[in-house]
């Protein structure tokens, strides 16, 4: 009986991506950009602005967290006031959220 309920927990998560996807939209709308925010970025910021430029990155990122050797919970609050200055989008997946460069910072800087 084991793997026929592997199988069904297996099409029963499925289905929950599938409907979360149509549910949502991708990317959260964006805050109004602060260029005035922008234009005084920390060095820890600057890094974290120029790798969502090159990928999405998440609190839990390891290069990131090596990098301004911080942990998790700092890496959330850091990517949080960017988001909250229109610099990151931010999108849901799963329990997770992920943020890359928002497209005013993107011409901006």
């Amino acid at each position: 009986g084991d793997h026929r309920d592997l199988h069904k927990e297996y099409r029963r998560q499925r289905q929950m991506c599938i409907r979360d996807s149509t549910l949502s939209p991708k990317w959260d709308v964006d805050e109004p950009f602060n260029s005035e925010y922008a234009s005084q970025l920390s060095d820890t910021e600057i890094l974290i602005v120029s790798k969502a430029m090159e990928r999405e990155i998440s609190p839990s990122d390891s290069e990131l967290q090596a990098l301004l050797q911080v942990g998790r919970p700092r890496l959330s609050q850091l990517y949080n006031a960017l988001n909250k200055a229109g610099i990151l989008s931010v999108r849901k997946k799963g329990r997770s959220r992920l943020f890359r460069i928002s497209e005013s910072a993107q011409s901006y800087f």
